[in-house]
């Protein structure tokens, strides 16, 4: 993510990442979904469960990139293979709105979710930095989110470039 530049230069100490918080927020969030098999007896709901996966706002449409992992692939059985369904994208101050799957790209291991365009205006699409391309060694801000249980608040880590690929 591109941060301001004071806020890049001073990653190293804990007032930078205090810099760096306000940035990142509502730019990566939480996104939950129930997931419920496939098909299930008529008048019969079935077992479910609940999961929750952070994602990357692409745009100011509400479009968001998430792990493609959660997603079944196709030809299992229906009555034992779980999907995902009732998608919530967590963002703001304790906010959610509703969002719907709208394709996937099992080579890349990516979907795409679009959040209700009511709050598209309320997500802060992820701006990239403009620069010299990173190498091996250089310092690295991860940005993720933290849990339900702390209300999807941006996790912001510190690391260091490990690998650097030069081709497809």
């Amino acid at each position: 993510i591109g941060f301001p530049a004071a806020a890049a230069a001073s990653l190293d100490t804990p007032a930078g990442f205090q810099d760096a918080y306000p940035e990142a927020r509502g730019r990566v969030v939480g996104i939950t979904y129930t997931l419920k098999p496939m098909e299930s007896e008529p008048g019969v709901e079935g077992p479910k469960a609940d999961g929750a996966v952070c994602g990357v706002v692409v745009d100011g449409s509400g479009l968001i990139v998430t792990a493609g992992d959660i997603f079944p692939e196709p030809g299992g059985d229906p009555r034992v293979t779980f999907a995902p369904t009732d998608f919530r994208v967590h963002y703001g101050e304790e906010k959610s709105a509703a969002a719907e799957a709208i394709g996937i790209d099992r080579d890349l291991n990516l979907a795409f979710l679009r959040a209700d365009p009511n709050i598209a205006t309320s997500l802060r699409p992820v701006r990239f930095r403009e620069g010299p391309p990173l190498e091996v060694g250089d310092p690295v801000v991860v940005v993720g989110v933290l849990g339900r249980k702390y209300g999807f608040a941006p996790a912001l880590f510190r690391t260091t470039v490990n690998a650097a690929v030069a081709a497809p």
